[in-house]
C-alpha cells in the first residue's frame, strides 16, 4: 500500500504491470456481486466512518453499562450476576445486529465484520473479564474431589458422542439437501413447461427462467428421513427412501449403512450402560458394602499424645476468610 501511495515504480519487477507505463494500481479481487451494497456505494468514506464511529462509541458504551449493572447485581448476589451475564449474552448479539443496520458498508463482508466486532468485544469483557471479577475471592473452595469430572465424563460425554453418531448419520442421509430427484425414463422436459417463465423468490425479487426441451426433469422428493411418510426411520438406512425418488448415490448408501448401523449400536450400547448405572444406584440405597482402608492399630483415639483438635468456624459474606468460635 505505500508503495502505490508513493508510485514507487521501481518495486514493479515487470514494468508492464504499470497502469499506462507509469502508474503503480493496488489490484484486488473484487467481491461478489450478491455481497455488494450498492445503495451505499455512493457514499464518502469519510460519512462511513463517521457512521460507524457513531455505532462503536454506543457500542462500547452500552457494554460498559452492563458491566456497571452486573457488577451492582454481584453486591446484592453472585446469583443474580450469573443471570444478568447469561441475559445479556442473549440479548447484546440482537442489539448488535440492529446498531449496525444504521452503519453504512459497501459490501456485506465489511457489514458482518463490523458485526463480528461488536459481538467479539461484549463477549470478552461479559465473559471474561466481568466473570473474573464476579468469582474472585478469598473463601477457600469446596473440595469437590473427582464426583464433578466422573459425572461429565459418565454422562455428559456418553450422551454428546451418541448424539454426534446419530446426527452424523441423518446429515450424510440427506445429501444433496435440494429436495430433487431425477425423473426416471425421461430424458427431456415436458412441453407443458417449454419457454420463459416469471418467477418469484423467497427475498421477493423477480426472476425470468428460461426452459428448454433439451433441459434435464426434475421432481420434489424429500430428502429427510426423519419426516419420510410422516415418521421417523431409525436407523437411517438406504431402504427407507421412497420407491421411486431414491437420491443416494450407491457411494453414499454405502456410507449411510454405515454410519446408520453404528448409531443403532452406539444407542444400544448406551441405554443398557445407564440402565445398568441406575440399578446400580438403587441397589446402593438398599445395600451397601464397606470395605476397610488400612489396618486397626489396636490404639484408642484418647491415648494419642498429639491431637489435631477440631476448631469451629462460622461461614460469611462478609469476610474473606470464616471467622473462629470462642
Amino acid at each position: 500500500m505505500i508503495h502505490v501511495m508513493r508510485n514507487n515504480t521501481s518495486k514493479i519487477s515487470n514494468p508492464n504491470h504499470l497502469f499506462r507505463g507509469e502508474k503503480v494500481l493496488n489490484v484486488r479481487e473484487a467481491n461478489e456481486p450478491s455481497t455488494i451494497r450498492w445503495t451505499d456505494l455512493n457514499q464518502k468514506r469519510r460519512h462511513i466512518w463517521y457512521m460507524q464511529l457513531q455505532t462503536a462509541i454506543v457500542s462500547v458504551g452500552v457494554i460498559a453499562l452492563i458491566a456497571m449493572f452486573t457488577a451492582f447485581c454481584k453486591k446484592r448476589s453472585t446469583l443474580y450476576a450469573a443471570i444478568s451475564i447469561s441475559l445479556f449474552n442473549a440479548i447484546f448479539p440482537q442489539f448488535a445486529k440492529y446498531l449496525t443496520s444504521f452503519e453504512l458498508h459497501r459490501s456485506e463482508e465489511s457489514t458482518q465484520t463490523s458485526l463480528y466486532l461488536k459481538i467479539t468485544a461484549f463477549r470478552w469483557v461479559n465473559t471474561a473479564i466481568i466473570i473474573t471479577i464476579v468469582t474472585r475471592t478469598w473463601e477457600r473452595t469446596p473440595q469437590l474431589g473427582t464426583t464433578l469430572t466422573k459425572c461429565s465424563r459418565k454422562y455428559f460425554f456418553t450422551a454428546i458422542v451418541l448424539a454426534m453418531a446419530i446426527s452424523s448419520s441423518y446429515f450424510w442421509s440427506g445429501f444433496p439437501y435440494d429436495n430433487l430427484c431425477r425423473l426416471e425414463g425421461s430424458n427431456e422436459v415436458d412441453q407443458d413447461y417449454v419457454g420463459t417463465w416469471t418467477a418469484t423468490t423467497f427475498g421477493n425479487k423477480t426472476i425470468q427462467a428460461r426452459v428448454v426441451k433439451e433441459d434435464i426433469a426434475y421432481k420434489f422428493c424429500l430428502q429427510d428421513l426423519l419426516r419420510v411418510d410422516d415418521k421417523v426411520t431409525f436407523p437411517p438406512l438406504p431402504k427407507h427412501q421412497p420407491k421411486g425418488s431414491e437420491w443416494m448415490t450407491p457411494d453414499q448408501e454405502k456410507l449411510v449403512e454405515l454410519f446408520g448401523w453404528t448409531s443403532l449400536v452406539l444407542t444400544i450400547a448406551v441405554v443398557i450402560y445407564f440402565a445398568c448405572d441406575s440399578l446400580r444406584m438403587v441397589r446402593d440405597l438398599f445395600y451397601y458394602k464397606h470395605e476397610c482402608v488400612g489396618k486397626d492399630q489396636k490404639i484408642n483415639y484418647s491415648d494419642v499424645d498429639i491431637i489435631s483438635a477440631f476448631v469451629p468456624q462460622v461461614e460469611s459474606s462478609f469476610f474473606p476468610y470464616p471467622p473462629i468460635m470462642l
